[in-house]
Formats: C-alpha cells, sequence, structure tokens
C-alpha cells in the first residue's frame, strides 16, 4: 500500500480506520500525510463526511442505488462520554429517521453499542420505531469504545416510499445530529432505552450525488479525516437572521400595521398623524425583513431555490405594501382636495386588509415551515382576533360615518327651507302691501273686505 520511503506502515491505516478517523504518527511529516490522505480517499468508496469539532462528532456515508430502494451505509463516531449519539434526515426532529447509538454494557471488555431506530412527532422525545412505520431495514454491521470514543458501522436499506425523508440525488440533503449531556452513563441494549435530552445538536446538508457508488463498488466509508467533504453547514448567524426575520414581519402584520388602523378611527385630532407614521414604520420593518430573507436564502442552503410557499407569499405581500403606500398618500391628497372618498380611498382599504391578512397567513406558513405547531396555533388565534378587532372598529365608524352625514343632509334641507321660506316671505309682503293699495286690505283667510278672494300669491308659492 505505501512506498519503500517508509511513509507509512501497512497495518497503520487499518488501523486508523477502525478508531474512526485517521491519526497523525509522530514521524511521519504533514506534506506526506496530505498525499496520503489523497490517496486513502480515492481508494476509498465515494463518500461524504462530516466532523464537529466542538464534540468530536463524527459521520462518514456512502450509497448505492438499487432496484427496489438505497443502501446507505453510515459511520458513527463521537465520545462515550455524551452518553449516546445520533444522526437523522431532515432539517428537524419532526418526522426524522434518526440512527442513534449508546453503549449496550458497562463492562469494560464488551465494547459492543446498541443500534436505536427512532422518529420524533413535532419536538417531542424520539420515540422507536413500530414495525408499521416503516419498511426500512438497518444492522449494526461493527462497533467499538475505544479510547472514549464510541465507532459504530450501520448497514441500511431505504426503499424508494421514504425518498421524502433522505434523497440519495439531492444536493443538499439536510441532516440533523446531536449528542447527549456530558459525563452521562448508559448501559442498555434496550432499543427502546430513554435517553436524556441533548446537550449539543446542529443541521447540515449533504450533497448526496458525492456519496453514490456502484451497487457493487459499495464498501463501508470511514472518517478519514476531521473536515468536511461533500457537506455544507448553515452560517453561524443563521438562526439570528431567522428570529429576526419573524420578529421584523409578524411584528409587523399582527401589531403594526392593525394599530395603524385602529388609531386612525379611534384617536381624535392625531388619528391621521398615528396612522400614517405607523403604517411607515411598518412598511419599514416589512422592506428590512423581506431583506433579511433574501438574505437567508443567499447564504442557506435548504430554502435557496425560493420556491416554497412562505417565500412566494411573503415576496408578493412585500410587493402590495410598496402599493398601499402610494394608495395611501393618493387617497390623503385627493380626500384634502374635495374633502370626500375617491375610488383611490376603496382601494387603499381594499388593498391594506390583504396586505393585513395576507401577511399574518403567511406568519402561519413560516412556523408551518419550521413545524412549530402551537406557534402557528397562536398566530393563527392573534390573527383572528386582531381582524375582528379591526373590523368591529371599521363597522363601527363606517355606522357613524353614516349618522354624521344623515344629520349634515337634514341639517343642509333645513337651512335651504329656511332660505326659501324667508324668501317667499319678503315676495309675499311686497305682493300683499300692493294689492292693498289697490283693491283695499286683505283679511287672514286671503279674501279683500269687498268678498273677493285674494289670488295674488299664487305665483309666489309656487
Amino acid at each position: 500500500m505505501c512506498s519503500e520511503d517508509g511513509l507509512l506502515e501497512d497495518n497503520f491505516a487499518v488501523d486508523s480506520i477502525v478508531d474512526g478517523y485517521v491519526a497523525l504518527p509522530d514521524n511521519i511529516s504533514k506534506h506526506k500525510y496530505l498525499l496520503f490522505t489523497v490517496y486513502l480517499g480515492l481508494a476509498l468508496a465515494n463518500q461524504i463526511q462530516f466532523y464537529n469539532p466542538t464534540t468530536s462528532f463524527g459521520l462518514a456515508l456512502s450509497s448505492a442505488v438499487l432496484d427496489n430502494g438505497t443502501a446507505i451505509l453510515l459511520q458513527l463516531t463521537a465520545p462515550a462520554s455524551y452518553g449516546w449519539a445520533a444522526l437523522g434526515t431532515g432539517s428537524m426532529m419532526d418526522a426524522s429517521l434518526m440512527f442513534i447509538i449508546y453503549p449496550s454494557s458497562s463492562d469494560d471488555d464488551n465494547n459492543d453499542l446498541t443500534l436505536s431506530l427512532r422518529t420524533a412527532k413535532q419536538n417531542n422525545a424520539p420515540h422507536p420505531l413500530t414495525s408499521n412505520t416503516t419498511t426500512l431495514t438497518a444492522t449494526l454491521t461493527s462497533s467499538t469504545i475505544k479510547a472514549g470514543k464510541m465507532t459504530a458501522n450501520i448497514a441500511a436499506h431505504l426503499p424508494f416510499v421514504l425518498n421524502s425523508r433522505l434523497d440519495a440525488t439531492y444536493h443538499a440533503q439536510p441532516f440533523i445530529w446531536a449528542v447527549g449531556p456530558l459525563n452521562s452513563s448508559i448501559s442498555s441494549s434496550d432499543p427502546s432505552h430513554p435517553l436524556s435530552k441533548h446537550s449539543t445538536n446542529g443541521v447540515f446538508f449533504a450533497d448526496m450525488p458525492q456519496a453514490q457508488n456502484p451497487q457493487e463498488g459499495l464498501s463501508a466509508p470511514s472518517l478519514i479525516s476531521t473536515t468536511n467533504t461533500g457537506v455544507r453547514t448553515q452560517p453561524k448567524a443563521y438562526h439570528i437572521l431567522v428570529l429576526l426575520h419573524a420578529i421584523l414581519l409578524a411584528g409587523s402584520f399582527i401589531l403594526v400595521f392593525p394599530a395603524g388602523v385602529i388609531t386612525l378611527r379611534n384617536v381624535p385630532r392625531l388619528g391621521v398623524k398615528l396612522h400614517i407614521a405607523l403604517q411607515v414604520f411598518g412598511a419599514v420593518a416589512v422592506v428590512a425583513g423581506a431583506g433579511v430573507a433574501i438574505t437567508m436564502s443567499i447564504l442557506g442552503i435548504q430554502y435557496a431555490h425560493l420556491r416554497h410557499p412562505h417565500q412566494i407569499v411573503g415576496l408578493s405581500v412585500a410587493g402590495l405594501v410598496g402599493l398601499q403606500l402610494y394608495l395611501g398618500h393618493a387617497h390623503h391628497v385627493r380626500y384634502t382636495l374635495f374633502k370626500r372618498r375617491t375610488w383611490f380611498s376603496f382601494a387603499h382599504m381594499g388593498v391594506g386588509r390583504v396586505v393585513i391578512y395576507g401577511g399574518i397567513a403567511n406568519a402561519v406558513l413560516g412556523l408551518w415551515l419550521c413545524k412549530r405547531i402551537l406557534g402557528m396555533i397562536g398566530v393563527a388565534v392573534a390573527g383572528g382576533v386582531v381582524g375582528f378587532v379591526m373590523e368591529f372598529v371599521a363597522v363601527r365608524a363606517c355606522v357613524r360615518r353614516g349618522r354624521k352625514e344623515g344629520r349634515n343632509e337634514q341639517a343642509d334641507s333645513d337651512v335651504a327651507a329656511y332660505h326659501k321660506l324667508k324668501d317667499v316671505t319678503v315676495a309675499e309682503r311686497e305682493v300683499r302691501a300692493e294689492y292693498e293699495v289697490n283693491y283695499g286690505r286683505v283679511g287672514d283667510q286671503g279674501r279683500v273686505s269687498g268678498g273677493r278672494r285674494f289670488e295674488g300669491f299664487r305665483h309666489v308659492r309656487a
């Protein structure tokens, strides 16, 4: 395997691979070690590998597509001081297919590990797979606990029906990993043994085609270094960006925009100014939240395609916010000029409802994307309450407006009638005075003293 210059002894590579990854002996230079690593990588089957330096959790994976599914070979390594270590498919615990290893005995002479296949509902504690959950088969082909490190080699067969959990052709297949609490102790051969909550966990994304092999060329993978190969991890600030995105957008659509609507109709004198200030502030927050979302899509891995309904609805609603600002400005200018509503007014109110309710619905979609069922319910209930309050305020304002307009119309009618009556009275007096000069005094019943009926006011009253 090695040249005569003493690069490596024949048994070194074998021992090192069994231990989990290749260790660098003291008598070997670094450049020769790198050459050996390249040579060994070419000699081994195609594989991907992941290593977390903080916990020393490591994974090597090879795969082959069969006629009836996908064959997966895994090597998991982790310090035994964590008690257990796990690898799961997907980007979250919900419905993940988990491979969990832990010591099967506390006897130092027994280096066996227990393999437990589990899944979880939402973020609850994982539970063992039942016989009718899946036709997955997995076997622990070999395992050791050496120098305080657990190493397990696992062979699994996944039918094509499980492609939704692990797709051997996907270039960004998500995996989750975790280790138990430090200095914990487990000794059980029971695959349903209860486990303490993880102390450290994470997500990475694997380029699965890089791990594919022909069926006849599939061999056990091995963690040959402490570097990542064929995998990517999310940026460290990714979770902060997710939180900032949620606060900016959920706060805008559930709190800021509805507050602007309510203050407009319930705060005398300052209502319009508060409405404008809150809507502009909410629009700025939406633009910032959309910018954070686009940044996450660029820096992140899983949703870089921008095809998820949450992304599509979110960008659409953000675009409508810009239209809503224009309609609001146009409505204000025309209302100030004409002292009445125009079609800009009704368009402003209609688009505003679409923006607010669309934003609330998209917040629910975002939580569904993260499988946060309780969060979805909470946002949906809060959105329903906010919508009810807004519509109640709008209906009440509409009723008040109708009553006010009715009173104004009655007042205008009374004023017009008064002025008309005043004009008629003056005209009557002038005609009466002229008639009396010619024919005599007119009585209370419109008759003159001679008995003839006075008809001189007809043209005036008409």
